[in-house]
């Protein structure tokens, strides 16, 4: 227990020096600060990544056909899947509230005339589509004219408005050349995922599938939604099998790749704060030695008088805890406002926005503040204070009354 008086006195003591004080305060404001703000800046990358490849891309289960991801990027037509429907009904009943949605990706050409875009092409049942994916309206023009939406970067590129006719060339299923010199743009699509905003069109079925020349149910891909993102480890365990029709990707294993190289720059991070905070220890230590050494005739009275050695200790250590809870106390709050600004208003990376990238990185990144990183930063600032305060705690407490009483003699 620490009684009052103890507690009085190491407060007294701990405003005697206080430039000294207030270096070590600042250092363990610093660290504690430091800590909260880089680590809600790296759980923001990752939640951010990993919401925008689930929100616009791959949902929380990809599955294709087996031997189709080794030519994904030809985007082949001649690798469906042998039973949407089927695909679709085991994927529901993972769990009640799962959305799935199936579509076709291709390879397109889009133009207006004077310029062309190779890009990727997707065919979609729109209502479906946007019960898996949260990306907007989709409006759908008035009339009979074939339509299409496109991705923001397009839109922006071309400088399509909606209404716009657009011209439009793939290859159907059987390989043949098709194209369409009037294609209305209904609008577009802004998703913060560079492959969807810079690289894709998006057509109904009811004009991809004539287009394409697609037979009822055609596919190459399907995706799921699920209620609780970790229901797709079970959903990989019911379709996926080492001789089976098809592949399962997770949202887990979609994202492993940038949540690799986040850790690194966690690595980083940490290093960084762990330099303050050891500056915080040094500043720690050589307070709490100044103090016992300037101190040595008064710590020798209060031994004299009655104070046990394991009090002086007691005594020695609260001084520098107070200065350390104030500074963790100060830096806690003050990571907790910066990070929790960045939280609601988002870092703003304007010049990513027009880069030609299909690397997930966010226009805006927002911070992910949660109450165990606070908790975590004001433990990591007192841990090291304390130890750092016991060394010359000890060496207090091993002084012998007489000797220090004659330190001055």
């Amino acid at each position: 227990m620490i009684d009052g008086y103890l507690f009085r006195l190491a407060v007294r003591n701990a405003l005697r020096n206080r430039r000294r004080s207030l270096f070590t305060l600042t250092s363990i404001l610093l660290g504690v600060s430091l800590f909260i703000v880089s680590r809600s800046f790296v759980d923001g990358i990752d939640a951010t990544l990993i919401a925008i490849e689930v929100d616009n891309e791959s949902a929380h289960v990809r599955v294709v056909p087996r031997d189709y991801l080794a030519e994904e990027d030809y985007q082949p037509l001649d690798k469906p899947f042998p039973d949407t429907s089927a695909l679709a009904a085991t994927l529901s009943a993972v769990a009640p509230g799962t959305r799935v949605v199936d579509r076709v990706s291709f390879a397109a050409e889009v133009g207006d005339g004077r310029r062309i875009l190779r890009c990727r092409g997707l065919v979609v049942d729109r209502d479906a589509y946007r019960a898996v994916f949260p990306v907007g309206e989709m409006p759908v023009p008035p009339g009979e004219e074939p339509y299409l939406w496109g991705g923001a970067g397009i839109a922006e590129t071309f400088r399509w408005k909606p209404g716009d006719r657009i011209f439009l060339k793939a290859k159907t299923r059987r390989g043949t050349l098709n194209a369409l010199d009037a294609v209305r743009f209904a609008g577009a699509i802004a998703t913060g995922h560079p492959l969807v905003d810079n690289y894709t069109i998006v057509l109904p079925r009811s004009i991809g599938a004539p287009f394409l020349d697609l037979p009822d149910g055609f596919a190459t891909e399907v995706l799921a939604r699920f209620p609780d993102p970790m229901l797709a480890q079970a959903a990989e365990a019911r379709l996926e099998t080492p001789d089976g029709p098809v592949v399962v990707e997770t949202w887990e294993e979609r994202t492993r790749d940038f949540r690799e190289v986040n850790q690194i720059r966690r690595a980083a991070f940490n290093i960084v704060v762990g330099l303050i905070l050891l500056m915080a220890a040094a500043g720690v230590a050589n307070t709490g030695l100044m103090s016992a050494i300037e101190r040595t005739r008064e710590i020798g009275t209060l031994m004299a008088i009655g104070l046990t050695p394991a009090r002086v200790r007691r005594l020695m250590t609260i001084e520098s805890l107070v200065i350390a809870l104030v500074g963790a106390a100060l830096g806690a709050l003050v990571g907790s406002v910066v990070a929790h600004h960045f939280a609601v208003n988002g870092l703003h990376f304007p010049e990513l926005q027009q880069a030609e990238s299909v690397a997930l990185v966010p226009p805006v990144l927002y911070f992910d503040l949660r109450l165990a990183t606070i908790l975590q930063g004001a433990a990591f600032g007192l841990g090291t204070a304390l130890v750092a305060a016991l060394w010359p705690a000890f060496r207090a407490a091993r002084l012998s009354p007489i000797e220090a009483l004659r330190e001055d003699d």
